[in-house]
């Protein structure tokens, strides 16, 4: 029995340009944008084929969101199974494994980024420890980028806020992590706004 995930970009490929933080953080961690696969390519047509054809062992993992929609929409129900995400539960699948950062009492995020969220996951084991440090701490820079991103460079944010402290975590699988002139907020944020 072997497993093997795909992971699909839910823009399209024509609104990266847009994304220039995204494109530098993919490109530092040495992500060709070019093998990212994106849903309106002509290469996920026959991804859609199997999705259409509700093969049940094509499943689904959904992150940073709950609810399947777009071209998905209709389509995965069951298939889901596993959330991770940090958004209200909108209740429209029920993954084998759902971790939902959500405070329903409150109705605010318990953490501010899905890659807090998932940093968690692989800092839960030693495999995990062990991506996040390969290639001087590509996966790791990756994360704590995006999460400086979510949370605004932890703007209002304390050294007890879960964001901060997986942060923390993943600084220690950056060799040299004060050198990256990829993580500091204001660089990530220019990038932001550089949309050429």
């Amino acid at each position: 029995h072997h497993e093997f995930f795909l992971p699909i970009v839910k823009c399209k490929r024509k609104h990266m340009r847009l994304r220039q933080e995204t494109l530098a953080i993919l490109e530092h961690a040495g992500v060709d944008r070019h093998d990212l696969i994106h849903m309106d390519d002509e290469d996920f047509g026959p991804l859609m084929k199997l999705i259409e054809a509700e093969d049940p062992r094509f499943n689904f993992v959904l992150v940073d969101h709950n609810q399947a929609d777009g071209l998905l929409e209709g389509k995965i129900d069951g298939r889901v199974v596993e959330i991770l995400d940090h958004h209200k539960d909108l209740e429209a699948h029920e993954g084998k494994r759902e971790i939902i950062a959500f405070d329903d009492k409150h109705g605010v995020p318990i953490v501010q980024s899905a890659c807090t969220i998932i940093a968690k996951e692989f800092l839960r084991s030693k495999t995990g420890r062990e991506l996040l440090k390969a290639d001087d701490g590509a996966v790791a820079s990756a994360l704590l980028s995006v999460i400086v991103i979510d949370s605004k460079g932890f703007a209002g944010q304390t050294h007890d806020d879960e964001d901060m402290q997986v942060a923390r975590k993943l600084k220690a699988d950056i060799p040299d992590v004060d050198s990256k002139e990829h993580l500091p907020f204001k660089w990530l944020m220019n990038k932001r706004s550089n949309h050429r």
